[in-house]
């Protein structure tokens, strides 16, 4: 089992109503501390963060949202809860609204940002170098499009010491994160077959990102429901949408997607 993931980043208040967040197949919860300070004050805030350690027998969505459900159903009223899922982390967040469905307990909406569906996730364009830099917030380092993952974290390595004279990283202590990220893009890849929740839910589009291809506009969401899915659009790109430059943006967006009946009234 997944355990030891879900961090509080803010007590519920008095009506119980709550945020919880899944991270993306990086595994950092960075971009939902910084989404904190910009969200309504009422709802309490959770989000999981992963790391290396994972057990290998866990490693499909199914598993994930299995996992996250029962580690977030103590510390939420689930039925008072918007969970909002990044990148994999929306694949997540669905199957833990329908399994929580299936439990009694149906959450109040599903946000998704710049997440598409298991298929669409498996087919999408890759550049490797480009992922791995982006989970430090460096740029693609110019490298041959063969580059292995040795050749990836020194050259990210180079880039942050560039940024950070003295920080001293090596590509050592990159590997856990990169480790982390390449677990979940198996299990993003494993079978699972994806069905829908019956919550709300909404895709927030990147409105920068330019590297999904050929997927369709809805990321193969309205396929999994049978209807059209709606769709809202935030600045930055698929890595970058809760950057310092973008994050506030973003919050006001999740904000005005939250059903206001019920979270912070």
């Amino acid at each position: 089992m997944i355990r030891g993931n879900l961090l509080s980043l803010r007590a519920a208040g008095p009506s119980g109503d709550s945020i919880a967040f899944v991270h993306p197949a990086g595994g950092s919860a960075g971009g939902f501390r910084r989404l904190l300070p910009h969200l309504p004050p009422g709802p309490g805030v959770l989000a999981f963060e992963a790391d290396a350690d994972a057990p290998a027998d866990r490693c499909s969505i199914g598993a994930i949202a299995a996992d996250y459900l029962e580690e977030l159903a103590p510390q939420a009223d689930l039925r008072r809860t918007v969970l909002v899922g990044w990148s994999l982390g929306g694949a997540v967040a669905v199957e833990m609204a329908r399994l929580s469905e299936q439990a009694g307990a149906a959450p109040r909406a599903v946000l998704l940002l710049d997440s598409a569906t298991p298929a669409v996730l498996g087919v999408r364009p890759r550049r490797p170098a480009a992922e791995i830099a982006a989970l430090f917030g460096v740029a693609e380092p110019d490298l041959p499009a063969d580059a292995d993952d040795a050749q990836i974290l020194a050259a990210v390595a180079r880039a942050l010491e560039e940024r950070s004279p003295g920080a001293g990283f090596t590509p050592a202590d990159l590997e856990p994160y990169a480790a982390t990220y390449r677990w979940h893009l198996r299990a993003a890849r494993a079978e699972f077959t994806v069905r829908p929740c019956a919550a709300p839910v909404v895709l927030v589009r990147a409105l920068d990102e330019s590297g999904w291809g050929d997927a369709p506009q809805d990321l193969g969401w309205s396929a999994v429901f049978g209807r059209a899915v709606p769709q809202r659009w935030t600045p930055g790109t698929h890595h970058t949408l809760l950057d310092p430059a973008h994050v506030a943006a973003a919050a006001a967006l999740i904000e005005d997607c939250i059903p206001t009946e019920r979270v912070g009234g």
